[in-house]
């Protein structure tokens, strides 16, 4: 399962892009999310003592057979494509490996809103025999991610104006730790 990103963040305190990671433990930890009005870093999913409050699934994680069945319509889903560059899965001797993602390619993931906040989780697949965790990120390019609908980049997320911090704005984001 993807534990951790690798991807590209300007810093407008440098004027510089940067390579940044960000690990799921991490509290309120955030990955980059493109969706159908704009780009940020939204909340990955619920961690335990997260935001138990709004009934979200603890994890960060949704399986797409799960998703395909309905049983995440109660949030609301809605389509989000995570631009990374990398992901990080552990094998069962809880050892990290690096995936490099193709240059058209991307992880697929589900947004969700509870009480105004944005929220994201990564759509998970039934892992292949050579794979080094049961399940993996669901990875697609950039034209199967056209036909989930139009992700275009702006600078403002359309979920709840303010909850999203739009991309390129670091400061407060305590999950980013740059590579």
């Amino acid at each position: 399962m993807c534990g951790g990103v690798e991807y590209q963040s300007f810093n407008p305190k440098t004027g510089r892009v940067e390579s940044r990671r960000t690990y799921f433990p991490i509290p309120k930890a955030q990955l980059p999310v493109v969706g159908s009005k704009g780009a940020a870093l939204v909340t990955w999913g619920r961690r335990e003592g997260e935001f138990e409050e709004l009934g979200l699934p603890k994890g960060g994680w949704a399986r797409l057979d799960s998703l395909e069945k309905g049983k995440w319509n109660r949030y609301h889903p809605q389509p989000v494509i995570i631009p990374v560059s990398e992901f990080m899965e552990k094998d069962k001797n809880g050892k990290s490996h690096w995936f490099k993602l193709k240059e058209d390619e991307v992880i697929r993931g589900v947004g969700v809103v509870a009480a105004g906040k944005a929220f994201v989780y990564v759509v998970t697949t039934d892992a292949g025999p050579d794979d080094v965790h049961v399940r993996t990120p669901c990875v697609i390019t950039l034209a199967q991610a056209r036909q989930l609908g139009d992700f275009s980049w702006e600078n403002k997320w359309p979920w709840q104006e303010g909850e999203a911090q739009p991309m390129g704005n670091t400061d407060n984001n305590p999950a980013d730790h740059v590579a």
